[in-house]
């Protein structure tokens, strides 16, 4: 019997065991390091992304892309219970052509380790509060976004990184797109920017660095009161709304609980004086090429 389990063993010894034990192993490394894993379902013309994310993301993010009503969904993971919102804005169709070239396209990247291309920031956006019942924009619903505040993102061509409003914090979301590389000629699914804003985000302001709660909501009203008009982008005729934060409705005082989840908060969302988001130590081609399994 002995004998017998020694010759099992040696049969396990030869080199092609050998190179398919390294490659198991070497699979579950790639798994674990993997700074951004991309899973995608539904079917034509709606794809949905989930993206596990690490620096420079600040977090998980779950992107809706509607070819039927050329708009985009995309969900903050940090921003749960009561400060769940859903951010809206439209489909690029000059990059995205249709739904079948962008599965084709995340088809062809699923082997790459890292992207040469694409990640920038782009403080070229403005949010803008939705007063309509943003889900009828989508057919079906977005489970998701059920119940969740709906924030319009509107291109305004200049550079808004310096507009700042006192106790807001800034948001960068992955915007999808195909990357072309010309000397292959393959269409590769890419981060082709990071779409980047300040939002006023009333749960988290008694962790930040502030003044009074009224003095906060009267920057949140300033802050929107001239962009009205935006809410008028996709067909509705209704003003937005400035007080579309209830001021009665924000927390007063902290429990030990509310500083833990403001602390978890913190690291993944907010954006700190003493801890400012060092997202130029990130940018494309300057030390971090971003991943895509």
């Amino acid at each position: 019997m002995k004998n017998s389990l020694y010759c099992v063993f040696c049969r396990f010894l030869t080199p092609c065991c050998y190179m398919l034990l390294f490659l198991i192993v070497l699979a579950v490394i790639v798994g674990i390091i993997a700074a951004i894993v991309l899973s995608q379902v539904l079917k034509p013309p709606k794809i949905r992304l989930h993206m596990l994310g690490a620096m420079p993301f600040k977090g998980n993010y779950i992107s809706y892309y509607d070819f039927k009503t050329n708009r985009v969904a995309v969900i903050d993971e940090t921003l749960k219970s009561n400060s769940k919102m859903c951010f809206v804005m439209p489909l690029d169709r000059s990059n995205l052509r249709d739904a079948d070239t962008m599965r084709r396209a995340a088809g062809r990247a699923s082997h790459k380790t890292s992207q040469t291309q694409g990640w920038e920031e782009s403080w070229q956006y403005l949010p803008a509060p939705m007063t309509m019942n943003a889900q009828q924009l989508f057919n079906p619903p977005i489970a998701e976004c059920e119940g969740a505040r709906w924030i319009q993102l509107d291109y305004v061509g200049s550079n808004q990184k310096n507009r700042k409003c006192s106790d807001c914090y800034d948001f960068c979301l992955p915007d999808y797109g195909i990357e072309r590389d010309v000397v292959r000629g393959d269409e590769l699914l890419n981060i082709v920017r990071r779409v980047c804003f300040y939002l006023f985000v009333p749960e988290w302001r008694t962790y930040a660095q502030a003044n009074t709660i009224e003095q906060n909501q009267r920057d949140f009203e300033t802050y929107y009161r001239n962009r009205n008009h935006l809410a008028t982008a996709y067909g509705s005729t209704d003003v937005s709304d400035t007080k579309w934060i209830q001021l009665q409705k924000l927390p007063r005082k902290n429990t030990f609980q509310d500083t833990v989840e403001g602390v978890r908060r913190g690291v993944y969302g907010q954006n700190r004086p003493d801890l400012s988001y060092q997202q130029q130590n990130y940018q494309n081609g300057n030390g971090y090429n971003g991943q895509m399994q």
